[in-house]
C-alpha cells in the first residue's frame, strides 16, 4: 500500500462518506468592547476560553477602574448577552 501525499479534496471525502455534523461545540470567543461613561471612552477585548475563562485585555493607556475588580469581565459577558 502506497501512502498518498496529495492534498485531500471535498470531493474525495463527499464521494467515500456520507458526512453529517452532530454537534458544534465553542471552545472560546473573543468580544470586541467599547466601554463609554460620557467622558472618556475604553476599548478591549473581552476572551473566554474553555481551560483559561475570561480574560480582558486593552491596548488602551487607560483602563475602566472596574477592569482591576474581579467579575468585571462576567458582568461584561452578561450585560453583552442581554442584547442577544
Amino acid at each position: 500500500m502506497t501512502e498518498d501525499n496529495n492534498e485531500v479534496t471535498i470531493r474525495e471525502i463527499m464521494d467515500k462518506y456520507m458526512i453529517s455534523s452532530v454537534k458544534k461545540t465553542t471552545t472560546s470567543w473573543i468580544k470586541h468592547i467599547l466601554l463609554n461613561d460620557g467622558k472618556n471612552q475604553y476599548m478591549g477585548e473581552l476572551f473566554w476560553d474553555i481551560n483559561t475563562g475570561y480574560a480582558w485585555k486593552s491596548d488602551s493607556v487607560h483602563v475602566p477602574s472596574e477592569s482591576l475588580r474581579p467579575d468585571f469581565e462576567y458582568t461584561l459577558d452578561c450585560i453583552t448577552e442581554m442584547d442577544n
